[in-house]
């Protein structure tokens, strides 16, 4: 998703959203989306005031389910219970300021995102 320069001399801001290509022959064992993974990213790049990507380890985790007899499931379900309920903001593109990446709680359910609550923070 991204925002065009355009939309600052008319005092609104335009969002776009673009797919992700998935290269067939690129296998990569990091997920995480990079800046060149997105459809025309050449010219998002040189448009785009900002670039967000979303990125649910989950997501990954849940297709990639282990038997549970097996040597590996301890340190899959262990992972999966880490990063339940969460997605990572990676800011790939900030014309004006830093890139980084911010880690949010995220409710399936509802397709909706927030800030994580440490148990501390409960009460």
């Amino acid at each position: 998703m991204y925002r065009f320069s355009n939309g600052k001399k008319h005092n609104f801001r335009l969002f776009k959203k673009s797919k992700i290509l998935i290269h067939p022959k690129v296998k990569r064992s990091d997920k995480k989306p990079i800046l060149s993974d997105l459809r025309e990213s050449g010219s998002i790049e040189q448009d785009a005031d900002i670039v967000m990507l979303i990125y649910r380890e989950e997501y990954y985790l849940s297709r990639s389910e282990l038997h549970p007899d097996s040597m590996e499931y301890e340190e899959w379900f262990t992972k999966q219970n880490k990063c339940y309920n969460t997605a990572e903001i990676i800011v790939a593109k900030h014309r004006n300021g830093p890139v980084g990446t911010v880690k949010l709680h995220y409710n399936s359910r509802y397709s909706k995102f927030g800030n994580i609550v440490k148990n501390s923070q409960q009460g």
